[in-house]
């Protein structure tokens, strides 16, 4: 079955007859579910209609699947520590729905961080990850606001941060980072951080 996400049209396995009734019981509308066919990990991706390969500007040859831009996503607990200071309410870590959430450093220090080993994983940062609006959706009401990005874009945008290696940046919200990685193994919470390379400056500043 041809699928696509965002910019990528390819292959993915349709998982069955039972499982689109379901769906179409539950959701009220025809569906398929789909299984994603890459191979992470093996050879580049680019070229194979059964991956998905992330944006070649920051990772040429990494694979992605059927999540947003990246397959990983990096955020730091004291980083929103430190945006709730400056919110009316305090918001949860899930509104920036990341895969892995670290603890123990500075505000916004993962800015920083271009490697780094979590466990016995090797990381490389490449990405600041500009937020959209669904950062703004109650997880568990589903209520719209206005935060955070209303007060991310008075300190996190790309334009005040002076980040400007890149268009792009000035017009987006940082909160987080896009991480890549060529090894496959078992991640766990209490797991170290280890800082492996720092950013060089000019990666976002010219």
């Amino acid at each position: 079955m041809i699928v696509t996400c965002w910019e990528w049209a390819g292959t993915a396995r349709d998982e069955g007859d039972f499982a689109a009734n379901w769906l179409r019981e539950v959701l009220g509308k025809p569906v398929r579910l789909v299984r994603y066919m890459g191979k992470a990990g093996v050879g580049d991706a680019d070229g194979d209609p059964a991956r998905r390969p992330v944006d070649p500007d920051f990772g040429k040859g990494y694979e992605n699947t059927f999540s947003d831009g990246f397959p990983i996503h990096l955020t730091a607990e004291e980083s929103l520590v430190d945006l709730n200071k400056r919110l009316e309410a305090p918001l949860p870590m899930d509104r920036f729905r990341a895969n892995i959430v670290v603890a123990g450093g500075e505000p916004w220090a993962e800015d920083e961080w271009a490697g780094l080993r979590i466990g016995s994983l090797e990381f490389s940062s490449v990405k600041p990850c500009g937020r959209c609006k669904v950062t703004t959706t109650d997880q568990a009401t589903a209520e719209v606001g206005v935060e955070p990005l209303k007060t991310l874009g008075d300190f996190r945008s790309g334009r005040v941060l002076g980040w400007n290696a890149r268009s792009a940046y000035k017009r987006e919200l940082m909160f987080g980072w896009n991480l890549v990685t060529d090894d496959r193994g078992t991640l766990a919470v209490g797991d170290e951080v280890v800082v492996t390379r720092m950013r060089p400056a000019n990666e976002l500043v010219v």
